[in-house]
């Protein structure tokens, strides 16, 4: 399954990932890794995790609730609150 939710072709979408992702290394190994799993279907892309973040960091929230089956939407907004 496609963890791409942009309508864009495989091409542009991979550009758009390798001049725009800010994406740890960390953060990386763990989309990879949770992707392999039978719920790894249910994992955001990493463009919205990254859009999650800016928006946390925007709203200046203090916490955040989330639901998540996959913990890729968990950590995108976990890496914005100060340690």
């Amino acid at each position: 399954m496609s963890r791409n939710y942009l309508a864009l072709n495989d091409q542009s979408y991979n550009y758009l990932l390798d001049t725009s992702l800010r994406e740890t290394e960390v953060a990386q190994r763990l989309r990879e890794a949770t992707g392999n799993l039978p719920e790894g279907g249910l994992q955001i892309s990493p463009n919205q995790g990254q859009f999650m973040a800016l928006l946390v960091q925007l709203m200046s929230a203090k916490k955040t609730l989330v639901h998540a089956v996959v913990r890729c939407g968990a950590d995108a907004t976990a890496y914005c609150h100060p340690r």
